[in-house]
């Protein structure tokens, strides 16, 4: 799984069912009949994540295959 940053906005939040609690920064939705919460990431993961994805060769797309 990758992690990534997320822009849900208001109607996502209210089509989906979900809690946003301001204090602890957490989403509360359900998925597939099971309650999900979603969590910041800490300081240390972001940079982790951040040397990860910039050490990955870029994806071109061929515009024949789509891929």
């Amino acid at each position: 799984m990758q992690t990534r940053s997320i822009l849900l906005g208001h109607p996502w939040e209210f089509d989906n069912d979900t809690l946003y609690h301001g204090r602890t920064n957490t989403y509360i939705l359900m998925h597939k009949d099971k309650k999900v919460t979603l969590l910041p990431l800490s300081p240390m993961d972001i940079v982790k994540h951040a040397k990860e994805i910039n050490n990955k060769p870029p994806i071109h797309i061929d515009k024949n295959n789509g891929i």
